[in-house]
């Protein structure tokens, strides 16, 4: 979740999807690697876990800037209209 200019929930969300790769071995009948991920995932969450509050805590300078992009689409000229009406904004 964005939350001004810092991100919140990042790490439950990585260990969210390493859960599911976990998951995915065990499903798939390779235990010891899903009960290694297993370890690793535990393991990083608690080990990992000071620092992150340490980082959370310290204050960050900065302000929200406008950026602009620009997209250049090459397709086929067959293709032009249907990359046109795909891309135009809403």
């Amino acid at each position: 979740m964005r939350d001004g200019l810092s991100v919140r929930g990042l790490n439950t969300a990585a260990t969210l999807w390493c859960s599911a790769a976990v998951g995915c071995l065990a499903g798939v009948g390779l235990f010891v690697l899903a009960v290694c991920g297993t370890a690793g995932v535990v393991g990083a969450d608690v080990l990992l876990r000071p620092l992150g509050r340490r980082l959370d805590r310290e204050p960050r300078g900065g302000a929200e800037a406008a950026t602009d992009y620009h997209f250049e689409v090459v397709c086929l000229e067959a293709e032009e209209a249907h990359v046109r009406h795909t891309a135009s904004p809403a």
